[in-house]
C-alpha cells in the first residue's frame, strides 16, 4: 500500500504528460492551448515571423506580444494540428490550422538546432481564403 501511495503523491506533483515531451511537442500544446507565452518558450532567443503581412526577425518578448495580438483579434474556436514531422536526422516541423468563426489560417512551425538546441525557429500564419 505504501508503494501505491508514494506513487499516486509523485503523479501529484510532476505532471507526466510533460515529462520527456521534446520541444515539437511542447510548441504544438501552446499553440493548440492557445497560449502564446508558452510556445515563445520553446523558440530560440530571436524567432522568424510572418503574421498575414507582418514579417520579421523579433525577439522571445517581440514575437509573444505579435502572436498574442493575433490571438486576440482572431479568436479560435479550434486549432488542429495534425501534421507534426519529428524524425530524427530531418527538419522538425508542424502544419496547423487555426479557425475562428469567420476565417481559417495556416500555421507553419519550423524548428532549428543552434548550438546543440532544437527550437522554434520561424512561425508563419497565412490566412487560408
Amino acid at each position: 500500500m505504501g508503494r501505491f501511495s508514494l506513487l499516486l503523491l509523485m503523479l501529484c506533483f510532476f505532471p507526466v504528460a510533460l515529462l520527456g515531451q521534446s520541444s515539437v511537442q511542447k510548441a504544438r500544446q501552446a499553440l493548440i492551448k492557445k497560449d502564446p507565452n508558452a510556445f515563445v518558450q520553446q523558440a530560440h532567443s530571436t524567432l522568424n515571423l510572418r503574421i498575414l503581412s507582418r514579417e520579421g526577425v523579433y525577439s522571445q518578448a517581440q514575437a509573444g506580444q505579435l502572436i498574442q495580438a493575433f490571438m486576440k483579434d482572431n479568436p479560435a474556436t479550434s486549432v488542429d494540428i495534425p501534421q507534426v514531422q519529428e524524425q530524427k536526422g530531418k527538419p522538425h516541423f508542424f502544419i496547423g490550422e487555426w479557425k475562428t468563426a469567420r476565417q481559417k489560417f495556416r500555421i507553419y512551425v519550423l524548428f532549428k538546432e543552434i548550438n546543440g538546441i532544437e527550437a522554434v525557429h520561424s512561425l508563419e500564419i497565412q490566412s487560408n481564403e
